[in-house]
């Protein structure tokens, strides 16, 4: 059955390599934020699949506030 999402929210995956992955699909992939760092101290790079849902590849930042 076609027709929008049936879930609301974002599915989280846990990488120890936010910036590698966006390296390797940034020629054909138009991420949907990041990556960036996160105030609670995440990277994250966040896509979008072709049914709408959010995909958020986390890892934990190594600098800045939340890790001093």
């Amino acid at each position: 059955m076609a027709g929008p999402p049936a879930f609301t929210g974002t599915l989280y995956f846990h990488s120890e390599g936010v910036d590698a992955f966006f390296e390797e699909i940034k020629g054909h992939t138009t991420p949907a934020w990041g990556p960036e760092d996160r105030g609670w101290g995440a990277r994250e790079l966040g896509l979008q699949d072709p049914n709408g849902y959010f995909l958020t590849f986390t890892e934990p930042r190594t600098t800045g506030p939340a890790n001093r």
